[in-house]
């Protein structure tokens, strides 16, 4: 029975009508961050090198992912317009090895950048 009384519209109501939200509540303000020394900050050299390693390799990935992908249909519409063809084949089957490495490689960097130890 008390499964039922679950799917009642009217119980639902009740029950949304009971709870209260309050926004009289002071905001908490965070305050400033004054006089420190950028010296006083400890930084691990060897994380932050990390770090601008895998953004720099993400970014290098993603970068060649992309112009593989510009260069292989451009070269693809001047073959066409240059009436080559029987050339398109094989700039297909290139491209068709290259693309699921180079992703390979980009998806794994992009995904080691943003899922890495913070």
């Amino acid at each position: 029975m008390a499964a039922d009384n679950n799917l009642n519209p009217q119980n639902r109501d009740d029950d949304r009508e009971s709870v209260q939200i309050s926004v009289d509540e002071p905001v908490i303000e965070g305050g400033e961050i004054r006089d420190i020394d950028p010296s006083q900050l400890k930084a691990d050299p060897i994380k932050k090198q990390k770090v601008l390693t895998a953004r720099t390799l993400a970014y290098i990935l993603i970068g060649i992912l992309t112009l593989s992908v510009v260069a292989h249909y451009s070269v693809t519409v001047w073959l066409l317009q240059s009436e080559n063809g029987e050339v398109v084949d094989i700039t297909d089957r290139i491209f068709n090895s290259w693309l699921p490495v180079i992703s390979g490689f980009a998806g794994a960097a992009v995904t080691y950048f943003f899922t890495r130890e913070k």
